[in-house]
C-alpha cells in the first residue's frame, strides 16, 4: 500500500503529505454499479435504486471529506484488486479515471458538491 500511495504522491492523485483514507470508495463505487444493473433489470423500483445510491452517498462521506480523497481511495482499491503491484495498464487507467474525473469541468465531480 505504502509503494502506491508514494507513486500516487509522485502522479498528483495525493497531495505532497497526503495519505489515501480509508479503501471503501470501491465498495461503494460497486455497490452504485450493481443497484444501477438492478434498476435496469427491474429488480427494483426507481425509488428503491435512488434509496440505495443515497446510502452509498452518506457512507462514502463519512470515509471522506471530497472528491478528491474518494478519488485516492478508488484508485487504491483498484490497485490492491486488480493490479498486483506491476503499476501496469490498470494503473494508468486509474490515473487517467482519477485526473479526468477530478480536473474536466464537465465531469459529474466537478458539477456535484461532495457533501
Amino acid at each position: 500500500m505504502t509503494r502506491y500511495e508514494e507513486r500516487f504522491r509522485a502522479d498528483g492523485l495525493l497531495p505532497a503529505d497526503g495519505q489515501v483514507a480509508s479503501l471503501v470508495a470501491l465498495d461503494h463505487a460497486h455497490a452504485v454499479g450493481l443497484v444501477r444493473w438492478g434498476l435496469s433489470a427491474r429488480l427494483c423500483a426507481p425509488p428503491q435504486a435512488e434509496h440505495a445510491v443515497v446510502q452509498a452517498g452518506a457512507r462514502a462521506r463519512e470515509a471522506y471529506g471530497s472528491w478528491e480523497e474518494f478519488a485516492a481511495g478508488h484508485a487504491l482499491g483498484r490497485m490492491l484488486a486488480f493490479d498486483n503491484g506491476a503499476f501496469g495498464p490498470e494503473y494508468a487507467q486509474a490515473v487517467h479515471l482519477h485526473r479526468v474525473l477530478i480536473q474536466d469541468p464537465s465531469s459529474p465531480w466537478r458539477g456535484l458538491t461532495f457533501a
